[in-house]
């Protein structure tokens, strides 16, 4: 049986030392009476199998799952938990506005895009306002 979606059991994964847990790639699954439900990578690994039952104490049902979905929960599973933000929330920068000249040209494109202005008077229009925005 392969497992599409791994979550660990946390009571299960309480029976492994995390080390063991990281380096043989298993993840707890579920407990059923005095049987545990481990995902392993490979179902056909009677070594890993015995191991698990040696040292939960416990008879082992292993379900197949891929590599990557166990490590995935894994890393979950032991991630720190993540601390709320403490004192009062950032202040957001102020938006900041273009530059002046760059809301002209803008204005000045899109008159000309809209056949409101010739490329003629676009060009005088450029013309006055960088004589009018140069320093005197």
């Amino acid at each position: 049986m392969v497992v599409p979606v791994l979550r660990a059991d946390p009571e299960g994964m309480k029976l492994l030392p995390k080390r063991f847990v990281q380096d043989k790639d298993v993840l707890v699954i579920g407990q059923e009476g005095d049987v545990i439900v481990v995902a392993v990578v490979d179902i056909r690994d009677f070594d890993l199998i015995e191991e698990l039952s040696f040292i939960t104490g416990r008879r082992v049902r292993a379900v197949q799952a891929p590599r990557a979905l166990i490590r995935e929960e894994v890393g979950r599973f032991y991630a720190p938990p993540v601390a709320p933000p403490v004192g009062p929330p950032e202040a957001k920068p102020e938006p900041t506005l273009p530059a002046p000249r760059f809301v002209f040209q803008a204005i000045a494109i899109l008159l000309a895009e809209k056949g409101l202005l010739s490329g003629e008077e676009l060009a005088e229009c450029t013309r006055r306002y960088k004589r009018s925005s140069s320093p005197s």
